[in-house]
């Protein structure tokens, strides 16, 4: 609960003023954003503070993916998600907007975190209401399968290891 809500952005170009233009909006209200097929955006007073983030940002993701495959992730229930982030943005700080919502019902959680039903209670609509959040996505090839990017690496070792 110490980065909050880390929103999804979709696609757009690498390098692009559109690609900005999709974060721009959450630049002050998060401290992580995910760009669909690119990766992660971390933000902080500085630069160990961003990194910071980003560490606590893949640790999560490796310990949700872990959950994940021994069984299951057992959620919050969403008044103890908003005391954790309630307690998370006055421990740790966070972006202002957020930080000062600290004491606000909700926290700065959205309404979608505080009205799911969690994985115990699915619905055929899913296991929360519809909502503008997305989450990233992993992407797997079939076994066997190289991508253009996995060849082009193996041939760059290659090349090295004749030197």
């Amino acid at each position: 609960m110490t980065l909050g809500t880390v929103p999804t952005v979709e696609y757009e170009t690498t390098g692009t003023q559109t690609l900005a233009n999709r974060i721009r909006p959450y630049v002050r209200t998060h401290d992580a954003i995910l760009m669909d097929r690119h990766g992660a955006v971390c933000l902080g007073t500085d630069l160990m503070e961003a990194f910071c983030r980003l560490e606590t940002l893949e640790h999560t993701a490796l310990i949700t993916k872990t959950a994940r495959d021994l069984g299951g992730v057992k959620e919050l229930p969403p008044e103890e998600a908003v005391k954790l982030r309630s307690l998370g943005l006055k421990r740790y700080g966070g972006p202002p907007l957020s930080v000062s919502k600290a004491d606000a019902p909700g926290a700065d959680l959205p309404e979608a975190c505080l009205t799911c039903s969690g994985c115990g209670n699915p619905s055929p609509q899913g296991i929360a209401p519809k909502s503008e959040m997305k989450l990233a996505r992993l992407v797997e090839t079939q076994a066997g399968q190289t991508t253009r990017l996995e060849q082009i690496i193996a041939e760059e070792i290659g090349r090295a290891l004749a030197r």
